[in-house]
């Protein structure tokens, strides 16, 4: 997957608002923090506005059972990677079989709980947890967020900005962008890519 720095965005939206961004040494400590406040929200919405596919994992897990006979897997497992939100939980592999087969589930807090007998292992589609910034200013400027993810921080970054210097028609512009920016990536993965986007989620003993 490709990243790119998030103090390159961070200079960038602020170039864009009329700021001195050529270095990132050249923003106030305090414009800084407030922008990588912001960024953090625009990762989250940017994150879970559509299932990414660098951004979503098809994986194998055992089934756990509980001392009530409870079947159910943990979201967060020692040496698994943890299940961000759940799209799908599978019978057999994804991967392997055309058609597989969906198994009921329910969300629980911190579990996927099954309310009919599963199989010993299923397939748990699900997408990562949403990237979180370091609170330590230097170290979440020289981190990394997925590139394909940029365009809408940078454009909303810019909006901000501009939205506080009361600039608020602009502002507007710049946020429709930002919401463009996402379209025109999923449209790239839907069209011309060819992603099929599955869009079955079993939930309790329902179908949607």
């Amino acid at each position: 997957m490709r990243t790119v720095t998030v103090s390159s965005i961070v200079t960038n939206a602020a170039s864009r608002a009329g700021l001195d961004g050529s270095s990132i040494d050249n923003l106030p400590q305090t414009t800084k923090t407030i922008m990588l406040d912001n960024l953090g929200m625009h990762l989250r919405d940017a994150w879970e506005f559509y299932d990414w596919p660098d951004l979503t994992r098809t994986e194998e897990r055992t089934v756990q059972i509980g001392p009530d006979d409870d079947a159910f897997i943990d979201l967060a497992q020692a040496g698994e990677q943890e299940i961000g939100d759940v799209f799908e939980v599978f019978k057999d592999s994804p991967n392997t079989h055309a058609a597989p087969r969906t198994c009921p589930f329910v969300l629980d807090l911190d579990k996927i709980r099954f309310p009919t007998s599963p199989p010993a292992a299923v397939y748990v589609r699900y997408r990562l947890p949403a990237q979180v910034l370091s609170t330590v200013l230097a170290t979440a400027l020289a981190d990394t967020v997925p590139q394909l993810l940029a365009d809408y921080i940078k454009f909303s970054l810019t909006g901000d900005l501009l939205t506080e210097d009361g600039q608020i028609d602009k502002a507007q512009v710049m946020y429709g962008r930002a919401e463009l920016s996402l379209v025109k990536e999923t449209e790239k993965f839907t069209y011309q890519q060819k992603q099929t986007r599955r869009w079955t989620a079993s939930v309790s003993s329902n179908t949607y």
